[in-house]
């Protein structure tokens, strides 16, 4: 018994480090101060936990929760949006009372077990400079800040060795327009900069003259990187004009002895749009085509061929019938937008519908109106087990369609019974046909469970045919996957008038014209599955916007913390680097190498993009489903099961190695070796046991 009791303590304590600290960051303290803290274990959620100071203590709270090994314990109002597998959590107004130049902090579990402390004094380690404290082979070093990932010492004084130079450059367009508001007035450029992760603060004093008459006095500071344009200065013109800007670098933290590019003035005009001609038009982007499940997050986009005049797009979610689902909301940004589909119904066809208003006089109102069909089905699948049969067919059946006669424009509605055998083909695609052609959207599903029976309702879509191209009568719904197919006769006849009304107000949504100013846009290419060990491509095509770019891209396959392709090296073994012209299009093919030992299931591929050395990228996540390979051998009865079974494996397989496991046997002849084998895992706890306790009684 006591042998189990100190084994159990043991094994039931958590390491974990506090491991990084940015207690004094350049410029202002505000948002910016935060601990990191560490277990090679795997840290569970930390909220309820307490950290404190001196002086203060404060209970944390999950702003966001990751299976890693990382979390990062911060301010209200620090911006970690650029962070990814690392939990987060909030402290309050402050840590503490504050991470002061000297202290003492505190971490403590619920119960109020201490976990681990940290005291620092003052020192010019990571004090004010944009480094940090970090604890690097049990020694506390100056890093550079890595929030959620690996410390790495701080190359600062390498770089001051260098020849660093601040250049201010204006960056605001030299003509605006009135009553818009304008926070990108300059650009911050260092140069021969060691690494951009070391932060810089610069205080850039600017003025804002009109007939030589000063209209607006003011300045900023800003912790940069390595070049930076987000809130340089501040202007909303109220009248029109010519107008000139100056600014000049007040103060830095670098010792920089050029400073003739530390100024730049510009001349603009400010002008009212209400008198420029343009033609604006609207799109709307989904992250799926059609298909969301009852609960899902739909996540839209708004696109516009022209952002250089000030607008509003006021949007919402109506039914098939014009009943409003999401109230109206005014927006004059294009950052993606979400809604919840939360239904009562079964199915429903819903409608993202968004109005533009430019500020510019409009030569064509009719592409300012854009909306998006979606349909949110409820509990689609029913599902049961079956013995496996390597022989017997997979099996498609329609059993009822709802109704069988329908207008264009509406919704059929498919029952389903499905069997699925051992096949490792997945996917399943329904539409509806007439004279071979298609008269619908298609919906796609996967099934991804082996030796299934499934019960599965499918909503397809019918076209609106508002042009009266196809003629009314009978068509045919067609279901078709698993090397199967499936047929049953629909008859269509009439027009949804006022879904027609609807499309044609959007016909012209996707024309441009000559005019238009090209953005940046990125589209991937993955496959939907691979097989353990692939080394298979991802390509990443990019459009370019008017204004040249470079471009770091690498990918990588995970699930959870985990990475199931760094087997070689890190998560950018494959890392490009190039550069876009501008208005040009490039591809981008990346090979990523899976594991080997990957089991059967869904996991996560990411793709990170960096632009022109943005500390922060943009990243997609695709999900890739990786399949058992068809042509493992056959198994014997008589053999032996695997030594771990892939989550996919179905109930018939997992029932037939039970019983093969319950065999208990009868032991014949036992050799001395055999005995001696037997005692091992004795041995091995006792030696457990004392080294547990010594390190026990050295701690106390």
């Amino acid at each position: 018994l006591s042998l189990i009791l100190v084994l159990a303590f043991c094994s039931s304590t958590l390491a974990l480090n506090i491991n990084e600290v940015m207690y004094n960051p350049a410029g202002s303290d505000n948002n910016h101060e935060f601990l990191e803290i560490y277990s090679a274990q795997g840290l569970p959620n930390l909220s309820s936990w307490i950290i404190a100071d001196a002086s203060s203590n404060d209970t944390l709270t999950v702003q966001k929760y990751e299976n890693s090994s990382y979390a990062l314990i911060v301010e209200e109002g620090f911006n970690y949006s650029g962070l990814s597998d690392v939990s987060v959590y909030s402290a309050g107004a402050t840590i503490g009372n504050n991470l002061n130049n000297q202290d003492h902090v505190y971490l403590y579990s619920p119960n109020s077990t201490l976990m681990d402390d940290f005291s620092y004094n003052e020192t010019n380690l990571g004090n004010n400079n944009g480094n940090t404290l970090c604890l690097l082979e049990n020694t506390w070093q100056e890093c550079l800040p890595t929030p959620g990932s690996v410390n790495i010492v701080a190359t600062r004084e390498a770089a001051e060795n260098k020849d660093e130079n601040i250049i201010l450059s204006t960056y605001l367009d030299k003509e605006i327009y009135n009553n818009n508001k304008y926070t990108k007035l300059f650009k911050i450029k260092i140069e021969n900069k060691e690494s951009c992760s070391v932060k810089d603060s610069v205080t850039v004093k600017y003025n804002i003259t009109k007939d030589n008459n000063v209209i607006a006095e003011d300045s900023f500071t800003k912790d940069i990187g390595c070049s930076t344009t987000a809130s340089t200065g501040e202007l909303s013109p109220t009248e029109t004009g010519n107008y000139t800007l100056c600014g000049t670098i007040f103060d830095s933290t670098i010792n920089e002895t050029n400073v003739e590019d530390n100024s730049a003035c510009m001349r603009f005009r400010v002008t009212d749009p209400s008198f420029v001609p343009c033609d604006v038009s609207l799109n709307i982007d989904t992250d799926q085509t059609l298909l969301y499940d009852k609960g899902d997050s739909i996540k839209f986009k708004h696109q516009l061929n022209n952002q250089s005049f000030p607008y509003k797009i006021e949007y919402w979610v109506e039914d098939l019938f014009g009943n409003i689902v999401k109230s109206k909301y005014n927006t004059t940004n294009t950052n993606q937008k979400s809604w919840k589909t939360n239904i009562e119904e079964e199915d429903r066809v819903l409608f993202i519908k968004s109005r533009l208003y430019p500020s510019c006089n409009d030569a064509n109102l009719s592409d300012n109106y854009a909306e998006k069909m979606f349909i949110v089905v409820g509990d689609q699948f029913t599902l049961s087990s079956q013995e496996s049969s390597m022989e017997k067919n997979s099996q498609i059946n329609i059993t009822k369609i709802t109704s069988q006669e329908i207008s264009f424009g509406e919704l059929v509605k498919a029952d389903v019974e499905i069997y699925k055998n051992s096949t490792g083909k997945y996917s399943l695609s329904a539409w509806v046909e007439k004279d071979g052609k298609t008269i619908s959207e298609k919906t796609k599903i996967n099934l991804k469970n082996k030796d299934t029976n499934y019960k599965v309702t499918l909503p397809i879509q019918l076209d609106p045919n508002c042009d009266s191209k196809i003629e009314d009568g009978q068509a045919e719904v067609v279901i078709e996957g698993l090397d199967e197919e499936a047929r049953s006769n629909v008859t269509i006849s009439g027009l949804n008038s006022k879904l027609c009304q609807q499309t044609t107000q959007t016909t012209s949504s996707s024309s441009s014209t000559s005019d238009t100013t090209k953005s940046l846009s990125y589209d991937l290419e993955v496959p939907s599955s691979i097989h353990p060990g692939d080394n298979f491509p991802v390509t990443i095509k990019i459009s370019n916007e008017d204004k040249e770019h470079n471009f770091e891209i690498w990918s990588y396959l995970y699930r959870g913390s985990k990475c199931y392709s760094c087997s070689h090296g890190e998560r950018d073994d494959n890392l490009r680097s190039f550069n876009v012209k501008e208005s040009k299009d490039k591809d981008i093919k990346l090979m990523v190498e899976s594991d080997k030992d990957l089991g059967e299931g869904e996991y996560n591929l990411k793709v990170k993009i960096r632009k022109d050395s943005q500390k922060t990228t943009k990243d997609f996540t695709e999900k890739i489903y990786v399949e058992k390979k068809d042509d493992a051998p056959m198994q014997e009865e008589d053999s032996l099961p695997p030594l771990s079974e892939p989550p996919s494996q179905q109930s018939s397989n997992s029932e037939k190695k039970e019983i093969i496991h319950q065999g208990k046997g009868v032991v014949v002849y036992e050799s001395s070796s055999e005995k001696a084998k037997k005692l091992i895992p004795s041995i091995l706890a006792v030696t457990f046991a004392l080294l547990c306790l010594g390190l026990v009684f050295k701690k106390k």
